[in-house]
């Protein structure tokens, strides 16, 4: 049987049970495009060493995590409120040779000094933790979580194998890491697959406000990178938005750059407006395209029409909804509901509106 990093790119029929939806309004979107190579991101901190790099094999630029212990913390979160969602990128650049330890901890915590013990794997008054944990050899891992209580371990944790996701060798994996807060429940996705789903997971008292990737590695050759963080709030209802107010705007349908391929990780958006429209069968809706400010106008115009039919074309032929209930509009850059000066403000641009018609 061959491995995810083996199995070629990722396909929109594999997330048929992704059901992820990501938060309304985005707070913070880095893919690390205004930094320069080898330098830091200003917005971060840190007690080690990291660069941001690009690569022949894949597009975009990373955070390269060198191999001392410690924390990368993005300091412009400075709230995780009741209901978010923390989406990432990563790479495991692991070798064919032993390591003591292969460690990416994300922790969402609660601490009254943001820059406490940065050089451990520090795990605040109250949070929850998850380790994706490479094994001796690069093809074995394990992914850990636990709830954090009053300085202490909580009763709730875990763990289970996750070897696909820490395969070696720049080229072969990029994984994408989605996790859901609901109060007090968290969810984690690698890629499609839900590996998370935990009611109480947070404590109830607890007062989130910080995000620290805690990054520890004993082999000198291997590195972890990381890019494409988004941070979106807010509670996604399809139904209450459509039907009692008239209108869906979502971000959780994406697409390739300069592209109206829809992403894979859009299927749990596209899932909940489709459940929508079938429950209420006499709605009709005209789904509206709208993109960011970068490129030519005419350009865009002609995108966010081609991205608007896209959706359509995949609401009837992936999930049986009956087209002549779908009309599409393209409305380009001409709506911006941010400033196009910065990625959060382009990424919050970029969008699907479902009107009620």
């Amino acid at each position: 049987e061959a491995t995810e990093a083996e199995a070629g790119p990722k396909t929109f029929t594999a997330y048929s049970k992704f059901d992820f939806l990501p938060g309304n309004e985005i707070i913070a979107y880095d893919d690390f495009s205004t930094t320069e190579t080898g330098d830091f991101p200003l917005q971060w901190n840190t007690n080690t060493g990291a660069e941001i790099v690009e690569f022949d094999e894949v597009e975009g630029h990373w955070l390269k995590l060198n191999n001392l212990k410690g924390n990368f913390i993005p300091e412009y979160i400075k709230e995780l409120p009741e209901n978010f969602t923390l989406e990432f990128d990563f790479i495991a650049d692991f070798q064919p040779e032993y390591a003591y330890q292969r460690l990416l901890r994300i922790l969402l915590t609660e601490v009254q000094d943001p820059a406490a013990s940065l050089s451990k794997g520090y795990t605040g008054k109250y949070g929850f933790f998850m380790d994706l944990s490479g094994g001796v050899s690069r093809n074995t891992g394990e992914l850990k979580w636990s709830q954090v209580k009053d300085g202490y371990l909580g009763d709730v944790r875990g763990q289970k194998g996750a070897p696909q996701h820490l395969n070696g060798g720049l080229g072969s994996k990029v994984t994408r890491v989605s996790i859901w807060r609901q109060k007090t429940r968290v969810r984690m996705y690698l890629d499609e697959q839900k590996v998370i789903d935990l009611p109480r997971a947070i404590a109830t008292d607890a007062q989130l406000n910080q995000i620290r990737f805690f990054s520890a590695m004993t082999n000198e050759k291997e590195n972890i990178y990381f890019s494409n963080v988004r941070f979106a709030v807010g509670k996604p209802d399809a139904r209450h938005a459509l039907v009692e107010t008239g209108r869906w705007v979502t971000r959780g349908i994406t697409f390739d750059s300069n592209s109206s391929t829809i992403q894979p990780e859009s299927h749990g958006t596209l899932k909940a407006i489709a459940k929508v429209l079938r429950d209420n069968p006499d709605i009709s809706v005209q789904i509206v395209g709208h993109t960011d400010g970068d490129g030519p106008e005419d350009y865009n115009q002609t995108l966010s029409e081609e991205r608007a039919e896209a959706v359509k074309t995949k609401l009837s032929d992936h999930f049986g909804i009956d087209g002549s209930r779908l009309t599409t509009k393209g409305m380009g850059e001409a709506e911006p509901v941010s400033a196009n000066d910065t990625p959060e403000g382009k990424a919050n641009n970029r969008r699907v509106e479902f009107v009620k018609q």
